[in-house]
């Protein structure tokens, strides 16, 4: 009995074998191959190694975008935000010490001032910016509060 695909000369009336590349071997198909090929390359090699939002952000600022509209249209990438978060951290940081280091030395000055104060004038010093000798009367409780506990502080350090 004859099957589909079959000729009568195959040996045993078996199927012919399974191919795994394609058979048709002309030029146009192995041209067309090659180019569908080299056009995928070209393709991956520009979606991963070219940078369009830096180029767009060029010709943004060469159109006359201010910057914050810029930023509005492409916001910073993750890593950048986070790297100029880390400098304002390292600045503000900075800014906190050398802030403590004048505190320490207007702390060292007001505690000179005041042991010349007792010790040889009756006028008390002025911390409160009006222009008056401030007495201990006329600060408020909140000051002498805040006063006590630099006061308090600074006994703590010298022991």
């Amino acid at each position: 009995m004859p099957r589909l695909g079959v000729s009568e000369g195959d040996s045993g009336g078996r199927a012919p074998p399974a191919h795994a590349y394609h058979q048709n071997s002309s030029r146009r198909g192995s041209l067309w191959t090659m180019l569908s090929m080299l056009l995928t390359i070209f393709m991956l090699r520009n979606l991963f190694f070219k940078d369009y939002r830096q180029e767009e952000i060029a010709r943004l600022k060469a159109a006359g975008k201010s910057d914050a509209e810029i930023e509005a249209l492409f916001p910073k990438p993750k890593e950048e935000r986070i790297r100029a978060a880390r400098d304002d951290y390292a600045t503000l940081k900075s800014d906190v010490f050398k802030l403590k280091a004048d505190v320490q030395e207007l702390r060292g000055i007001i505690a000179s001032m005041q042991v010349e104060g007792s010790s040889g004038s009756a006028t008390a010093i002025d911390t409160t910016g009006s222009g008056e000798g401030a007495t201990e009367k006329s600060r408020s409780p909140k000051f002498r509060k805040k006063e006590n506990i630099i006061q308090k502080d600074e006994n703590i350090e010298k022991e």
